[in-house]
């Protein structure tokens, strides 16, 4: 995907480009970080992508206990799309209330809602991310990268990061690791803390988000 985005760039007239991307896209723009610096000139991320390591992992133990336990309590998702995808995106093909129960969870919980779905999302920009599964049948394609991803192993590895990255820390962002961590991958030069937001943050909060990509990419030189 990386390599197609890449491609994409190119053949549009872009030799040199910023990438920005949270959940699977900052996982892209990790790697899009690590194989093509010639054409990456920084990537701004809200989730990066590491290996906890000694000692590391002493250092960020407190860290590494809440991901463990919020593991526990959100990844059977993950670990059904990893292993045996179409056992749920068939359903969800065929009901669109399912689907929605599926998707929209995942914005009730890992969003900046405090228990109030409506306070950080409009109703209208859900129903249009719901429609994107359900128009073009896309749930199983969506859920297959998980499955197609443990056995891809270029992109299992974590490889170094060689371009400049930004951090956009938002309090309810729920898969970005400390920067302690992180800047064992990436060479971050901008970690900002944000006062609001969680991990659907161009949704929850489009205009801190923008912001601090453009100040990032402000710092770049061609």
């Amino acid at each position: 995907m990386a390599h197609s985005l890449n491609t994409l760039m190119e053949g549009l007239g872009h030799d040199r480009y910023v990438a920005q991307g949270g959940d699977w896209g900052g996982i892209l723009c990790a790697h899009l970080g690590a194989d093509y610096p010639e054409h990456v000139m920084g990537i701004h991320v809200n989730r990066t992508w590491v290996e906890i390591t000694e000692p590391i992992r002493s250092q960020v133990a407190e860290w590494v206990k809440w991901d463990s336990d919020f593991r526990k309590r959100e990844a059977a998702y993950s670990l059904l799309q990893k292993t045996k995808p179409d056992s749920l995106t068939v359903a969800q093909n065929d009901s669109p209330a399912g689907l929605a129960a599926w998707i929209l969870e995942k914005f009730y919980t890992w969003g900046d809602t405090h228990g109030d779905l409506d306070s950080a999302f409009r109703r209208e920009d859900l129903a249009a991310n719901l429609m994107f599964y359900w128009l073009p049948a896309s749930a199983p394609g969506s859920a297959r990268i998980y499955y197609e991803l443990q056995y891809d192993e270029h992109a299992l590895l974590r490889l170094p990061v060689r371009v400049p990255t930004a951090v956009a820390e938002f309090p309810r962002e729920t898969f970005l690791a400390p920067r302690l961590a992180s800047e064992q991958r990436y060479p971050i030069v901008s970690w900002t803390t944000m006062p609001a937001g969680g991990h659907f943050a161009a949704l929850e909060q489009p205009q801190l988000l923008v912001d601090d990509i453009r100040q990032f990419a402000a710092t770049l030189t061609r």
